[in-house]
């Protein structure tokens, strides 16, 4: 199967998810905020040793990595976040063919206008990352890890990016949080089982 640069909504689902913006059970509680931001802290921590983000872009002094953010700060590092993901996968994509480039701007034939090269599969025109924009957008979790996650991976696993931090952390992260949400399904499973057979009973 081809790899290709993914649509905006994808990395929008990915960075609600990361985030805990925007689902639709949870809604955006404060709690759901405040692990987003710890999520956000580390993934774009790992992204720094990467080199993907300057230091200036995300300082980490304590306060930040505990996820106690301004909401300008929040604002600002959701829009980060969706950058070098979105990144990571032109990145991956890039190995894949290396006669193609990233074009932002291509001709009726879908040539790059700069140098005449085809553009990387994906949207048409290539995204600019650098351009990317949050867009806070209700989700489930559920659907975000089974369909948006998985295929951002997926076309993530291309040349060197599956070793790098971001990756890992990204994927490790995913996977804690399915766990997480399957562990908190079998429970309230378990709880109505009991109930109904309370009832039952008497």
């Amino acid at each position: 199967m081809s790899a290709y640069i993914v649509s905006q909504n994808v990395i929008d689902t990915i960075v609600n998810l990361i985030a805990g913006n925007g689902d639709k059970q949870t809604g955006n509680s404060d709690i759901e905020r405040y692990f987003g931001n710890r999520r956000i802290a580390t993934l774009l921590g790992a992204a720094q040793l990467d080199g993907l983000v300057e230091s200036q872009e995300f300082p980490c002094p304590l306060r930040l990595e505990m996820g106690e953010w301004l909401d300008s700060e929040r604002s600002e590092f959701l829009d980060l976040l969706g950058r070098v993901l979105w990144s990571m996968n032109v990145n991956a994509v890039s190995q894949r063919y290396r006669d193609c480039v990233h074009a932002t701007s291509v001709d009726q034939n879908g040539m790059c206008t700069d140098t005449g090269k085809p553009q990387l599969p994906g949207p048409v025109p290539n995204p600019n990352p650098h351009d990317y924009v949050f867009r806070a957008i209700p989700i489930s979790k559920k659907a975000a890890i089974a369909d948006s996650y998985c295929e951002f991976n997926y076309q993530c696993c291309e040349g060197n990016v599956p070793d790098t931090n971001l990756y890992k952390q990204l994927e490790s992260m995913v996977g804690e949080m399915a766990i997480m949400m399957i562990t908190e399904q079998h429970r309230l499973q378990e709880t109505q089982n009991a109930e109904s057979s309370w009832q039952s009973v008497t």
